[in-house]
């Protein structure tokens, strides 16, 4: 088997996530699985980052997973956030977030 070590620039040169994602989700994200392939092997497959992963802002959050609060509760987004975070893997970036598929 041929293994090709992947750089952070390889990484930011995937058309299929630079289409996908800002410059720092793209930076959270070769971060994240960085980290991940510390413990595993991992092949780089961005058609499979693009599925796993979504960005969001905070409009696009609500539409997508406002669903998940009760009509009682407060419609807040510390309150999705935390539903989320139990769910699955939230990363907050400055104006954006990024989701993992769940």
């Amino acid at each position: 088997m041929i293994y090709d070590i992947m750089t952070e620039t390889d990484f930011h040169n995937s058309k299929v996530l630079r289409d996908a994602f800002s410059y720092e989700a793209i930076n959270e994200l070769f971060e994240w699985y960085e980290e991940l392939s510390e413990s595993c092997d991992i092949e780089f497959d961005p058609l499979a980052i693009r599925c796993d992963w979504t960005e969001y802002d905070a409009d696009d959050l609500f539409e997508v997973y406002g669903y998940l609060l009760d009509y009682e509760e407060e419609q807040t987004t510390d309150r999705l956030m935390e539903i989320l975070e139990s769910n699955t893997t939230v990363v907050i970036l400055k104006t954006t977030y990024l989701i993992q598929a769940f």
